[in-house]
């Protein structure tokens, strides 16, 4: 996702961080893995900043 700025773009504009901050949440692995680093990509420091 880091290589596709357009795809990052997207999620920005489409508010998915509830969805991605449920994701985290899940009982499978390799899915919060992947809902924490859609995150990472699309979250700025002063966001992470507000999530703690």
């Amino acid at each position: 996702m880091s290589f596709l700025p357009e795809l990052r773009d997207k999620l920005k504009e489409n508010n998915t961080v509830p969805l991605l901050m449920k994701l985290t949440e899940v009982n499978f692995d390799k899915t919060q893995l992947h809902a924490y680093r859609a995150l990472a990509v699309i979250l700025t420091d002063n966001d992470i900043k507000q999530l703690a």
